[in-house]
């Protein structure tokens, strides 16, 4: 297993050369895995009940178990929504349709909710959304490649026709993986300017995007290709970190499992 340090440099004995992969991910392959990642998410939001005018919001996933289509968020996230309920009384937003959701399970300990999504839902979003695979027999490896997004509270956009939401993604290595999380941070010095992804700015408030999915890539020969390895639960604004717990804490039924 390759292990992520100061010193990490490509795999000697990754099956795909470094010059290649680069190609690879500034061509094609690239663009359709970050249209697979946008596709697999929607944005969520709801008034917070504190602050006139002020909305809370997180992101949603998409997740095609091999028994049934749910959504996947980050349990803090669906928590607040629901305490602010009390309150406002409101629906959840996804996108452009108005849900009650319904939970499958709640985990505090792992920081992941998942919500039933329907036919319906689906079809009320406004924009076409793709449920993204979870295979739980890919384990994510440490200096490996992984693809992460969310949407940002600062990039939302709220205005009398209705608010829009501006999508943050991460094209990295996994810095650290344990039983429980995959965690992210920015290597500005092998930054790759591919796909329209700017330089993430230092110390950047990417609040909002807990919930969102995270991929993993994996190599057969010289196929590569990507799965659902993580949920994002937490942006830390100061050390830059991105923690996602990993998405094979989701049984195929939608429940969260324990440590």
């Amino acid at each position: 297993m390759t292990k992520f340090d100061d010193s990490w440099s490509y795999p000697p004995d990754h099956p795909i050369p470094e010059e290649k992969a680069k190609e690879l991910i500034a061509g094609d392959l690239g663009r359709v895995h970050l249209e697979t990642l946008r596709d697999s998410m929607a944005p969520l939001c709801w008034s917070d009940p504190q602050r006139a005018n002020a909305l809370h919001s997180g992101t949603l996933t998409f997740a095609q178990t091999p028994s049934r289509v749910i959504g996947v968020t980050a349990a803090h996230v669906l928590l607040q929504y629901f305490r602010d309920r009390e309150q406002t009384g409101e629906l959840l937003r996804v996108m452009n349709a108005f849900i009650s959701p319904r939970v499958i399970d709640v985990s505090e300990e792992m920081d992941l909710a998942a919500i039933e999504v329907t036919a319906e839902l689906m079809a009320n979003l406004g924009v076409a959304r793709a449920p993204i695979s979870l295979n739980p027999r890919h384990r994510p490896q440490e200096g490996r490649g992984i693809i992460l997004a969310g949407y940002p509270a600062r990039s939302r956009e709220e205005t009398r026709a209705g608010v829009g939401f501006g999508m943050f993604t991460a094209i990295g290595v996994a810095r650290r993986v344990t039983d429980k999380q995959i965690t992210w941070v920015p290597d500005r010095e092998r930054h790759l300017s591919i796909h329209g992804l700017d330089e993430l700015p230092q110390n950047s408030d990417l609040g909002g995007i807990s919930g969102g999915p995270l991929l993993a890539w994996y190599e057969k020969g010289l196929l590569a290709y990507c799965t659902l390895s993580g949920i994002v639960v937490e942006a830390n604004t100061l050390t830059e970190c991105v923690v996602a717990v990993r998405a094979d804490a989701i049984r195929d039924d939608g429940g969260i499992r324990r440590l």
